[in-house]
């Protein structure tokens, strides 16, 4: 019963998904607010355990390694996208993150090789998670393929 009831509600947000393709409309939008907020309430609690705490608090106030101060405050400067007022602090690291990977782009001999592949790779995975929801939906909810 159990499966048959997540199975339902899965093929339901997954429609409410595709139907973004006709055009945007309150189920899509329901979907993908359903998704967000989801998504960050499990994310947040789970970075806070495995990120924050072990290489950001612990290090700073009980080992008292002074210098993580540095890369955490430009992590923090991120925060500052969501306010209106003070939203331009957040272009700083975005700016300090672009200039390290421009200094590597030259060394590399291969650069347009790689972004060529990861295109590529990108593309792909897509097609993959598309076939993979529509064998859900025409398999396991429908029953009409095996």
């Amino acid at each position: 019963m159990f499966e048959i009831i997540s199975n339902t509600v899965a093929a339901f947000l997954t429609l409410c998904i595709f139907s973004f393709l006709y055009k945007d409309n309150p189920f899509y939008k329901f979907a993908e607010a359903l998704l967000v907020g989801v998504s960050m309430g499990y994310a947040i609690p789970l970075v806070f355990e495995n990120v924050f705490i072990p290489y950001a608090y612990r290090p700073i106030f009980l080992s008292h390694n002074y210098i993580i101060i540095i890369p955490a405050f430009i992590g923090i400067l991120y925060i500052f996208r969501f306010s209106k007022n003070l939203s331009w602090l957040s272009r700083y690291p975005i700016v300090f993150f672009m200039g390290i990977v421009g200094m590597g782009v030259p060394m590399s001999m291969h650069s347009s090789v790689l972004v060529g592949a990861s295109f590529g790779y990108t593309v792909m995975a897509r097609l993959s998670l598309l076939i993979g929801r529509i064998q859900f939906l025409l398999g396991d909810w429908l029953g009409l393929i095996k």
